[in-house]
């Protein structure tokens, strides 16, 4: 995902089929997963989309209003989902819904369950799907659901447990985008060091200015930053352990990063911005304006877990002189020796 989009590209377009995916992968059963997995990997089946999102629910999932009814030996699905992407590029799609109304559990968190929902069986037999037109190249969709019925066999786990189940497919999302966004970072300080040391205003390039070299520096010590908070939540996830806290601080700094890089090449270009030439103007637009603001969800990133008091065998110092000589060498003609400060003075503040 980070080298397509470093690269110049959009990945959004095929990350839904990694966490969906693992969403199967970890909870499925046995028989789910030899039917499916296999298919998938081949590319025989799509599983590109998770229907979670609804019109007045907005972030505070429990409060879904989509409910699953068990009849015998079938589901009864009843709803509205919205925001729903790749239904159309997809097969399979993950589903989530209430099995016991709110008010009869214990905690709000349960209650919930997912399913695998086949498509095409189910789109014109109780499930409508209404593209959205946005602003953005990006396939997303209203779906209406009628009475759809599905299989027993397509609940995914234990029935009442899908919020936990849909958790970890969303830290995972959540560790992609974040990939993502440090693409588009990289990106833009690559594209913005190579114009400011190109373009000569007053007779010298404009990357000898301070005005122009810190921006473009602090824009890369985010996106750094933002990289290691990246493969920390990765690690985690890997590791199947708690990681919620690290993939919503990852997606945080990662989104706020990549947007702080382009904006960087935005003040930097000038009106330059604009010619097709640098091709900044579609990238900019739909992919950069996503990340930091529809996936981005930063005021509700901030609201963490308690960080860790430490990361054994890696100080704060360790940090910073991992972070420092990660930096690039030049930046805009600008040999950034400021850095090559005394870490004595700073090892009080670590």
């Amino acid at each position: 995902m980070e080298e397509i989009n470093r690269a110049g590209g959009n990945s959004s377009a095929c990350h839904g089929q990694m966490y969906n995916m693992g969403t199967l992968l970890r909870h499925g059963s046995d028989v789910q997963k030899a039917h499916y997995l296999p298919k998938i990997a081949s590319g025989e089946l799509r599983l590109q989309s998770m229907g979670v999102s609804e019109p007045t629910t907005g972030s505070d999932t429990t409060k879904i209003k989509t409910t699953a009814e068990r009849k015998g030996d079938r589901y009864v699905i009843n709803g509205q989902k919205v925001w729903i992407s790749r239904v159309q590029h997809s097969d399979l799609m993950i589903l989530l819904a209430r099995t016991t109304p709110l008010v009869e559990v214990k905690k709000k968190s349960l209650g919930m369950s997912i399913f695998i929902v086949d498509l095409k069986q189910a789109i014109g037999n109780g499930l409508e799907v209404k593209p959205i037109r946005d602003m953005v190249n990006h396939e997303t969709n209203d779906l209406f659901f009628d009475n759809l019925e599905i299989p027993v066999e397509n609940l995914i786990g234990e029935e009442g447990l899908g919020f936990k189940y849909i958790l970890d497919g969303l830290n995972a999302e959540r560790a992609l985008i974040a990939a993502e966004c440090i693409g588009d970072g990289y990106w833009f300080i690559d594209k913005v060091s190579e114009y400011v040391k190109e373009r000569k205003v007053f007779g010298r390039p404009i990357g000898q200015n301070q005005g122009v070299q810190f921006p473009i520096t602090e824009a890369h010590i985010e996106i750094e930053a933002a990289n290691l908070m990246r493969f920390e939540a990765c690690r985690l996830f890997d590791a199947q352990q708690p990681c919620g806290a690290q993939a919503n601080m990852a997606k945080y700094l990662a989104a706020k990063a990549s947007w702080e890089a382009a904006n960087a090449c935005i003040q930097f270009h000038g009106g330059m911005i604009k010619e097709s030439e640098y091709k900044y103007n579609n990238y900019l637009h739909q992919d950069s304006f996503v990340n930091a603001t529809f996936w981005s969800g930063s005021p509700l990133r901030k609201k963490t877990e308690p960080p860790p008091t430490k990361v054994e065998g890696f100080s704060g110092l360790e940090r910073l002189r991992h972070t420092v000589a990660s930096f690039p060498t030049e930046v805009g003609g600008f040999k950034p020796d400021f850095w090559k400060m005394n870490l004595k003075k700073v090892r009080s503040s670590f």
